[in-house]
């Protein structure tokens, strides 16, 4: 009689409906003009892609009534630490970009649209695995003292861990024949949809075969 041993493999599967979700934010300031102009704002505030492992995409608009330059700053929060400056920002192909943080942009009455990527991964107090951090959000500001705006995130965090399989057990009969289930548990942080594969091992074969994929006939 043969006894068999189980392994399972997994890996992630993006979801490109999670990619580019998010809904709009505005926030004022007082970076743009002076005297009696209206104060800049920025308006579309989002981040994109913030489940991905090491980067990010940041977008928003700078937006002023007499279409005078205005300040922008970006901070991000780790829960439990206060905000702190961004300062790992990128350009992205396509739309104009932060060149420092803070930076003084043009804006324009309809809002002057602008785009960064940020690698998370490389800032102080984020893993530089890029794993999730549950309640990490990324903030703007127009201005030394404007509000502290939330950039729009589908996600409850920032970065991605891999997905890990709990509880895998093979059959517990000494001898299986025909179908058999092979109960397992699948946990992932940033809820991403997985891919499953089996594989089993027939221990004492000679010679040996190794791990074999096992062919699937259904989930329950």
């Amino acid at each position: 009689m043969r006894s068999m041993h189980l392994a399972l493999a997994l890996g992630v599967l993006w979801l490109a409906a999670a990619c580019g979700a998010g809904t709009a934010a505005a926030v004022s300031g007082g970076g743009g003009g002076g005297g009696g102009n209206s104060p800049a704002s920025i308006a579309g505030f989002r981040v994109l892609d913030a489940n991905d492992s090491h980067r990010c995409r940041v977008e928003f608009a700078l937006r002023d009534p007499n279409g005078d330059p205005a300040t922008v700053e970006f901070l991000y929060h780790v829960p439990g630490q206060s905000e702190q400056r961004i300062t790992r920002i990128l350009p992205v192909v396509g739309a104009p970009s932060p060149p420092t943080n803070p930076a003084t942009l043009p804006s324009s009455a309809n809002g002057v649209e602008y785009a960064f990527q940020w690698d998370f991964a490389g800032e102080a107090s984020l893993p530089h695995d890029g794993g999730f951090v549950e309640g990490a959000s990324v903030f703007a500001r127009v201005g030394n003292a404007g509000e502290l705006l939330p950039g729009a995130n589908v996600h409850s965090g920032i970065g991605n861990d891999a997905p890990v399989v709990l509880d895998a057990s093979a059959p517990k009969a000494a001898e299986v024949a025909g179908i058999t289930a092979v109960p397992f548990t699948v946990a992932d942080t940033s809820g991403d949809a997985i891919s499953i594969r089996v594989e089993y091992d027939v221990v004492g074969d000679a010679p040996d075969s190794g791990w074999r994929v096992a062919r699937p006939a259904g989930i329950a």
